[in-house]
């Protein structure tokens, strides 16, 4: 919502600045968008879950956990943990946060949760850490067919095309609403934005960032990537012998400078052109709408040269259902990465975060035990996926925006605290 205010002095009458009305951020994404729940969201709708419920932990700058709906945490272990919650906390229709509610949020995820004199006990007793889960896990209280959250913002009405989230309680000088909008196409999202129509968008591809120079009403932000572009290998297709041929013989670093320029971190990846690559051209797939992730999978194809065989576009829900069966040779992802312990989400065999349905013994020892490197280690000697390198996040905001970050953990989880401008 766009307020101008037009004030006249006039002499000898002192001029008293008019109060700012509501502030409305309009995001533009592609849709189509769903009702906001704590779940894995396959829609844009998932960018507003951090603005409307809290994890018990957050991810500072430097990778390592903070309090959000926590007050205070010790680690016993990398599988137990004592938190006490935040004095207050409160969902948005002013019931308290129980032990209760953090009890029914985290189940699902496997953790037991346990009231003790201090706090509450927290442990996976399969073994696996229970750090990335509790940053990844958020907590909620259901209400008939409806989730609420205790963050500064509540859902006020969604459909396909619109997801209107209002803030809890007034906080003069940030943001009053969030109108996500969703789009048919990835070019209507840039249209409307340089058209003035909304007001903040997320860039995967940063050659796009071109068409918004000289634009002074938009301002870049820019922050270190926590997904990377990666290259997943079918199991059913692949064996572990072809998966590290296919992972060796990746020019990561002439792919990566091709699709994002020096915008993308790569990884530091043998290079052997004489791995032994199977003999039949393999086929990769692409999620559609999503230009970067297409631009990858055409660069991959070219490298494999004669191993290369044709780029299919395929829709999200095919996506997952290839990820299930495990039928295909190669499949462009976005999986997360950092902070180093997000290995244990990924991962982890019992994990339910574990799309591929990646299994190994000497992986989940090492998550088990905390040791993220030992645990990548073992990864690349039998490799699910080819990593190819790690994106900056970039996003375009209006510039009535005082302080507008990317997240270090969710793409824009700082968005309540940003300020406006008068």
């Amino acid at each position: 919502m766009r307020h101008v205010l037009l004030a006249a002095c006039v002499l000898g009458v002192a001029c008293t600045p008019l109060e700012r009305g509501p502030f409305q951020l309009r995001i533009g994404s592609v849709g189509p968008l769903a009702a906001l729940t704590p779940g894995t969201q396959r829609s844009a709708s998932g960018y507003a879950q951090e603005w409307v419920f809290e994890p018990l932990l957050r991810t500072a700058r430097d990778g390592s956990p903070i309090p959000a709906l926590a007050a205070s945490f010790e680690f016993l272990s990398p599988a137990r943990v004592v938190v006490e919650l935040r004095q207050g906390a409160k969902f948005s229709d002013g019931s308290p946060v129980t032990a209760e509610d953090v009890r029914r949020s985290l189940q699902e995820a496997g953790l037991d949760v346990r009231e003790q004199p201090h706090g509450l006990l927290i442990e996976s007793p399969s073994g696996v850490p229970v750090e990335p889960i509790l940053r990844h896990e958020m907590v909620y209280k259901r209400i008939a067919d409806t989730y609420i959250g205790s963050g500064p913002f509540r859902m006020v009405s969604v459909n396909p095309e619109r997801l209107l989230l209002r803030r809890v309680v007034p906080a003069p000088g940030k943001i009053d609403e969030v109108l996500l909008l969703g789009f048919p196409n990835t070019r209507d999202p840039f249209a409307h934005a340089l058209a003035g129509d909304t007001d903040l968008l997320m860039v995967t591809d940063p050659k796009q960032l071109e068409l918004f120079q000289g634009i002074s009403r938009l301002r870049v932000i820019r922050g270190h990537g926590a997904n990377a572009i990666a290259v997943a290998m079918g199991f059913n297709r692949l064996g572990r012998a072809a998966r590290s041929s296919i992972a060796a013989a990746l020019p990561v670093e002439s792919i990566s400078k091709l699709v994002f320029g020096n915008e993308c971190l790569p990884f530091s990846i043998r290079d052997d052109k004489s791995a032994a690559m199977p003999a039949r051209p393999l086929e990769v797939a692409v999620i559609a709408q999503d230009l970067a992730l297409e631009h990858t999978g055409l660069a991959v194809a070219r490298a494999l040269g004669r191993h290369g065989g044709n780029v299919r576009l395929v829709s999200a829900t095919d996506a997952l259902r290839m990820l299930k069966s495990q039928d295909f040779d190669l499949l462009l992802l976005r999986p997360l990465v950092w902070p180093p312990s997000s290995a244990a989400l990924v991962w982890a065999s019992d994990s339910r975060f574990n799309d591929l349905g990646y299994r190994n013994p000497k992986v989940d020892a090492a998550l088990k035990a905390g040791d993220w490197a030992r645990a990548l280690q073992a990864l690349g000697e039998d490799p699910p996926v080819a990593f190819i390198c790690t994106p900056e996040r970039l996003a375009v905001v209006d510039s009535r925006v005082k302080n507008p970050q990317v997240g270090p953990y969710g793409y824009l989880e700082t968005l309540p605290d940003w300020e406006i401008a008068e």
